[in-house]
């Protein structure tokens, strides 16, 4: 079994901070695997762009 996620970090939401905008969705994936039991997601930079996806295969 593995975990992939995929973020394209090209989006204006990662110009100033890009670690501190990554953080934020991987923060994002933990709370949706711990809370509600995700195994895929869409993933969405601060300004709701889909920039990725995220999956257990």
């Amino acid at each position: 079994m593995k975990a992939k996620i995929v973020v394209d970090m090209d989006s204006r939401a990662f110009e100033d901070a890009p670690a501190s905008e990554l953080g934020r969705i991987l923060r994002n994936i933990m709370f949706g695997v711990e809370l509600w039991g995700e195994v895929r997601t869409v993933l969405k930079d601060s300004d709701g762009m889909t920039v990725g996806t995220f999956w257990i295969e």
